[in-house]
């Protein structure tokens, strides 16, 4: 993998695909119990997709950085 671009781009794509998608059940693990019902209520408002765009939140960050990343295509 040393040296190699395409192959270390791959590791910590599938990493980061993994992480993602494990991350949601461990935070599950650690509130077991505690809740009722679902975890995150349906929003009547139509505000779910405001933490996507705040600069402060993980997931705009996360965005900023893979779309800032050398040789990153639009589309």
């Amino acid at each position: 993998m040393k040296g190699n671009k395409r192959i270390a781009d791959i590791y910590l794509s599938e990493f980061s695909r993994m992480f993602e998608h494990f991350w949601p059940r461990y935070l599950r693990t650690l509130n077991k119990g505690k809740k009722k019902g679902f975890d995150k209520p349906l929003d009547e408002e139509f505000k779910w997709f405001y933490e996507y765009y705040d600069k402060n939140l993980y997931g705009a960050k996360r965005k900023q950085m893979f779309s800032k990343m050398k040789g990153a295509r639009k589309g």
